[in-house]
């Protein structure tokens, strides 16, 4: 890589990790607000729904609908936004937004024993080190007596970690399997309708 392309690199991961991080104050605010998990996750798929076919309609690109493709909308649906989006939009209620986005910095250390599994990566002690010392970090502040603003309530916290165990599946599902040929923004854009096909008869 040129410097050019390593500097655009690390920016670009700069503005991701950025706006990955706003995803829980923003929650926090969505569910302070009254509404309901199983709504928010439905505006959330629809607004993605029409956003994404509009990029598509720009570019000239098709929505596949094969088996193949059906299958990778509907896992990626499921385990990438319907159930952890679910958890987390209920444990948002109970939770402050801080610790909401350390919870879900438990990913890789839900990733890397499933990629073992699935014999995606090789066991090494050095990064198992370093997820032991990120799980005691998270386990500082959760566990009980830990937080100084007051207890946090135990049963939402596992709530919460069931989010970053749905996404830690999700990419070990994706690296395993792979998406049927479809690129990016049509696993997204699939996976987006059917998710808003499921959540919408739940919010009703």
């Amino acid at each position: 890589m040129t410097r050019r392309e390593t500097l655009y690199c690390v920016a670009m991961l700069f503005v991701l990790g950025a706006g990955w991080g706003m995803t829980m104050p923003l929650t926090k605010i969505a569910v302070s607000t009254g509404h309901k998990h199983f709504g928010l996750l439905f505006w959330q798929m629809a607004i993605g729904v029409l956003v994404m076919s509009s990029i598509a309609l720009v570019r000239g690109t098709r929505l596949p609908t094969g088996a193949a493709q059906l299958r990778v909308y509907m896992v990626i649906a499921l385990i990438g936004s319907v159930l952890p989006n679910t958890a987390s939009y209920q444990a948002a209620v109970h939770l402050p937004s801080g610790v909401l986005a350390i919870l879900l910095s438990m990913i890789p250390i839900w990733a890397f024993p499933i990629a073992l599994l699935l014999g995606l990566d090789r066991f090494e002690w050095m990064r198992l080190g370093g997820l032991i010392a990120g799980l005691c970090a998270v386990l500082l502040i959760v566990l009980p007596g830990a937080d100084m603003s007051g207890a946090i309530p135990m049963f939402w916290v596992l709530i919460a970690l069931i989010s970053g165990l749905f996404y830690a599946f999700e990419g070990n599902y994706v690296a395993r399997w792979g998406t049927a040929g479809l690129d990016p923004l049509q696993v997204l854009w699939g996976a987006s309708l059917v998710g808003s096909l499921i959540a919408l008869p739940l919010a009703l």
